[in-house]
C-alpha cells in the first residue's frame, strides 16, 4: 500500500522538469540580437541593457537581458515549460504552460511574432524599427529594437 500511494503521488506531481540548456550552434536556433530599455514598474528607474531573443519553430525560445557583464533576466520557454531567472538577486521560478501573465519577458517573442498577448499587455511597433511591450496598469514596459529578421513587418535597412 505505501509503495502504490507514493507512485501515485509522483504521477501527480505538476512540477516540470528543468528545460534542458539551449544548443545556439544548432541551427533550428534563430539569434537575434538588439538593445532594450526595461522599466519593472511604474515606480523603478529604467535600465538599458543588450537583448537577445533566441527562437525555434517548435515554439522553444530564450530570452536574456544583460546589463554587460552580468545578465539581468534569462527567461526560457519549452513547448511544455516556462522559467524565469534574475540572477543578480538570486531569484528564480518555472512551471508548466502556460506562463503567469505578469513575467513580461515571457511574453516578448510571442509580441514580436505579433501573436496574442495576455489581458492588458499593449505590444506597439514605434518609427524607426522600434517597438515597446507595456502593461499600462503597472507601468511596466520593455522598448527596444532586434535586428531586422526577427520584425517581418519592417524594412531591412
Amino acid at each position: 500500500m505505501l509503495l502504490l500511494a507514493t507512485l501515485l503521488c509522483a504521477a501527480g506531481c505538476r512540477t516540470p522538469h528543468p528545460i534542458p540548456p539551449a544548443d545556439f550552434s544548432d541551427p533550428a536556433w534563430k539569434l537575434h540580437h538588439g538593445q532594450a530599455v526595461w522599466r519593472p514598474n511604474s515606480e523603478a528607474q529604467e535600465v538599458a541593457g543588450d537583448l537577445l531573443v533566441a527562437t525555434r519553430s517548435d515554439g522553444q525560445f530564450v530570452v536574456q537581458f544583460t546589463k554587460i557583464p552580468v545578465p539581468l533576466v534569462v527567461a526560457r520557454r519549452s513547448p511544455r515549460a516556462w522559467e524565469i531567472q534574475f540572477p543578480s538577486d538570486g531569484r528564480e521560478a518555472s512551471g508548466r504552460l502556460p506562463p503567469p501573465e505578469r513575467l513580461i519577458w515571457l511574453h516578448l517573442p510571442d509580441a514580436l511574432r505579433d501573436e496574442a498577448l495576455p489581458p492588458g499587455w499593449t505590444f506597439e511597433r514605434l518609427d524607426d524599427g522600434l517597438w515597446r511591450l507595456s502593461a499600462v496598469e503597472r507601468g511596466e514596459f520593455i522598448e527596444g529594437y532586434l535586428d531586422p529578421d526577427m520584425m517581418p513587418n519592417l524594412p531591412t535597412p
